[in-house]
């Protein structure tokens, strides 16, 4: 009789163990499958950053592009200007058409 209880123990003991082993392989398994789901959603947030980054890159050269633009545009008007009020003062000074003749050639 003791000796069946105590190969009841043991066995007892043994079962404890394997369950113990499961529950400590399934903790692992699951400690396993969220960090795997963290650096899954570390790795979008950085994709996220990166498209913004590239977003705002693009944005920045379009905008400077413009100023570009914008200051060409200002810069021919002025220099419109400038050749109208250079012919409008040869014109006051009587020698409209000789000037005319100079800047077409």
């Amino acid at each position: 009789m003791q000796k069946h209880r105590a190969e009841q123990s043991a066995v007892e003991r043994m079962q404890e163990d394997e369950d113990a082993s499961r529950d400590w392989r399934s903790q692992i398994r699951i400690v396993d499958i969220s960090i795997l789901e963290m650096e899954e959603e570390e790795m979008e947030e950085e994709m996220e950053l990166e498209m913004e980054v590239e977003e705002d890159v693009e944005e920045e050269e379009m905008e400077e592009e413009e100023v570009e633009m914008e200051e060409e545009v200002m810069e021919e008007e002025e220099e419109e200007m400038e050749e109208e009020m250079e012919m409008e003062e040869v014109a006051m000074e009587g020698g409209g058409t000789d000037y005319y003749i100079e800047t077409a050639i």
